[in-house]
């Protein structure tokens, strides 16, 4: 149970959601009240919220797949995967595709590994709900 010191101070919340209200085993996409769209997992225990928004060209990803076993989200649009640990990009899956066909040029470099990260909220549990907070700001 958290202490009141442990409390997330207010001016720093983006929304407060009730924790039996998430699917722990799947994808959850929400608006928090600022109409910040997130999408929110468990990942070994502990919660991880992400922007809904693709960083490669700005698809929503609540329409992305989830996948469990792997710990990832691909996007609908392209394909792009991100590891849900830490947002981090892990495979753009028309590289392979497309590799046969495609020359390394100005504008292409196969061996280049793009630098797209999902953008994360710090978040913490309080009382039986998932607290998310304003990225930068004091935990």
């Amino acid at each position: 149970m958290p202490t009141p010191e442990s409390k997330s101070d207010p001016s720093n919340i983006l929304g407060v959601l009730p924790l039996n209200r998430l699917d722990v085993e799947g994808m959850n996409a929400r608006r928090l009240e600022g109409g910040q769209k997130i999408v929110i997992f468990l990942i070994d225990g502990d919660y991880k919220v992400f922007e809904s928004t693709c960083p490669h060209m700005g698809a929503d990803l609540e329409e992305g797949r989830y996948c469990k076993a792997e710990g990832a989200l691909h996007c609908f649009w392209h394909g792009y995967v991100f590891g849900l640990d830490d947002g981090k990009f892990l495979d753009n899956p028309n590289v392979a595709f497309m590799g046969p066909i495609r020359k390394k040029s100005k504008h292409f470099d196969p061996d280049k590994v793009p630098d797209y990260r999902l953008k994360a909220f710090p978040c913490r549990v309080e009382e039986g709900k998932l607290v998310v907070l304003q990225r930068g700001g004091a935990q």
